[in-house]
């Protein structure tokens, strides 16, 4: 596993947890900048540790 793997790993977890505290309801807040974010860092992680490893094999 290298590094850039782990690290996009990594961010997909982190992103994951967020938004599903978000969806139970943690935060009683409207729509944000940091959930965009957080949907965009989770959709590269899942490029990045998905898509792109099955293109090189």
């Amino acid at each position: 596993m290298d590094f850039k793997y782990a690290q996009c790993w990594l961010l997909g977890v982190i992103c994951f947890v967020y938004l599903i505290y978000r969806v139970i309801g943690g935060k009683d807040a409207p729509f944000n900048w940091i959930d965009v974010v957080a949907i965009i860092g989770f959709i590269y992680s899942v490029y990045v540790t998905q898509i792109s490893r099955s293109k090189e094999k």
